[in-house]
């Protein structure tokens, strides 16, 4: 019996992608690296990862995904209290996931940052 597709708000994602960000690169000025949606996809649990891109597929440019394994983690990461988030422009960016190359499908991608002292 399927239970359905994961959720940002699911205490398992939301976890595994605190996780991540727990695990970024401190940067020369003592903070945290920022990381993509993308990246922390990459980086989670292979299982849940997995699960994910099974449920959502990968998204990127030009694949007719709406809400795709990065939207979840997207939303989730916005969710965690502790986060800095900023923007960029992806125009000309490929991110690796899963062993497989993507290029951004949206205007901007967001970038998250746990604070060090969450």
């Amino acid at each position: 019996m399927s239970l359905g597709n994961l959720m940002p708000s699911n205490p398992e994602v939301q976890s595994a992608v605190r996780g991540v960000l727990e695990k970024t690169a401190v940067n020369k000025d003592g903070l945290r690296c920022y990381l993509t949606a993308y990246q922390i996809l990459d980086r989670l649990p292979d299982v849940l990862k997995k699960r994910l891109i099974s449920e959502r597929g990968l998204g990127g440019k030009e694949t007719g995904v709406e809400y795709a394994a990065t939207g979840v983690v997207s939303d989730a990461a916005e969710l965690i209290k502790d986060i800095d988030i900023e923007y960029i422009d992806p125009k000309g960016m490929e991110f690796n996931v899963d062993n497989q190359q993507i290029s951004s499908g949206g205007r901007y991608n967001g970038l998250y940052r746990l604070r060090l002292d969450a």
